[in-house]
């Protein structure tokens, strides 16, 4: 079986840019790193311990790695003092989880991150639990009216939109997909809200400005084929004529996102429309665009309204699970105030950038996006290792 090689000290020299380490599992990833942390703490130009900062995504990978480092540097120690004064002040090496290094650094600087310095941490266990709870209390709330007719609107056409059709499937059936979809946007680093603002097509005054002018655009080509007169073309323009003949305006006077009502009148046009234009090419091809620029305009509109009912029910869920987490953080609030915070407070950043002089990183394939804009903000100009 192939196996990581140790790297070679030359290589632990200072290196201005990032270096990847890729190998599969089972192939000597942990002993690499190690050598290259001895490598770093060794070099001409050592590192100070406290400065070393190796992150993980487990407890016990962190575990291991600290006790296969704290063994390799006992052995050289037998024989050198240099070895001796750097295990004596091992223990300072930033060696742990990226929630653990995300709890020290929220710690330290509690007050710019807005946090109490004695926060708990939730375990993943017992914050999904929680996260459940809240988006079922709050749908099952939603559905019968206690946020308002409008926000029991909102829950009720998602549970339609989702399929659900008994009373039974209501709560649980929207508490799953709250708690999915909430649970992959914190990953991330993100709101709801932050992603309905922040994304042009769930804008609904831009849905529905989009909604009108295709409407428009297709009644305007299909009064272009009323110029044919039937009888007195190739086949291809009687059928687009006789296409023309059918439509009616009137069947796209639906809200935006119900065109699904109207469709089958308008199918009935479409499909007139023939494969072969002849000389009404051009006509005939504008007029099939413009049938499907209405079909993509009208699930715009309906993909905007349901982000907007989406966002309504999930503040309530939001908002309840932050109840329930009682002052405690999540991991992913870890993250994400984190990063915040070295993203917006300049001597916070530049504080623990100086904390750490080489970052290394293993099982980076799992990073997810906030703690890769995490993790960019710790590096700063430093020195990075990826695995």
């Amino acid at each position: 079986m192939w196996r990581c090689p140790p790297i070679p000290t030359k290589t632990a020299a200072r290196c201005p840019v990032p270096r990847v380490i890729q190998a599969g599992a089972g192939t000597g990833k942990t002993h690499s790193l190690v050598s290259l942390c001895v490598d770093l703490l060794g070099r001409e130009e050592p590192l100070a311990p406290a400065r070393l900062c190796a992150i993980t995504f487990t407890e016990k990978a962190a575990a291991e790695l600290k006790d296969r480092l704290r063994r390799r540097v006992d052995e050289l120690a037998e024989g050198a003092s240099f070895w001796r004064k750097v295990r004596r002040d091992l223990g300072l090496a930033q060696v742990g989880t990226i929630h653990g290094l995300c709890g020290q650094i929220l710690r330290r600087h509690a007050a710019a991150a807005g946090v109490d310095p004695g926060f708990q941490v939730l375990d993943e266990p017992l914050a999904r639990r929680k996260l459940r709870l809240a988006c079922e209390a709050v749908s099952l709330r939603a559905l019968e009216g206690a946020f308002g007719p409008e926000r029991q609107a909102a829950a009720r056409r998602l549970c339609a939109e989702m399929g659900l059709r008994t009373l039974a499937q209501f709560g649980s059936g929207l508490a799953d997909e709250l708690a999915a979809v909430l649970s992959t946007l914190a990953e991330s680093g993100r709101t709801v809200e932050s992603i309905v603002a922040g994304t042009p097509d769930l804008s609904m005054q831009a849905a529905l400005a989009e909604d009108s002018r295709a409407k428009r655009s297709l009644i305007s080509a299909m009064a272009a084929l009323r110029k044919v007169r039937i009888g007195d073309a190739t086949r291809a323009s009687q059928s687009a004529a006789e296409a023309a003949a059918l439509f009616r305006p009137d069947a796209l006077e639906c809200a935006p996102g119900e065109l699904g009502s109207k469709w089958p009148l308008l199918r009935a046009c479409q499909a007139r429309l023939p494969a072969k234009a002849g000389p009404m090419a051009d006509s005939i091809a504008a007029a099939k665009e413009a049938f499907e620029a209405v079909l993509d305009a009208d699930a715009g509109a309906r993909g905007a309204a349901l982000a907007a009912d989406f966002a309504l029910v999930a503040g309530h869920a939001v908002a309840r699970y932050r109840e329930l987490k009682a002052g405690a953080l999540d991991f992913d609030d870890l993250t994400r105030l984190s990063r915040d915070l070295l993203a917006n407070d300049l001597p916070a950043r530049d504080a623990e950038q100086e904390r750490i002089g080489v970052l290394l990183v293993d099982e980076f394939q799992d990073t997810s996006r906030a703690q890769l804009e995490l993790l960019e903000r710790l590096a700063g100009n430093g020195e990075l290792t990826v695995v």
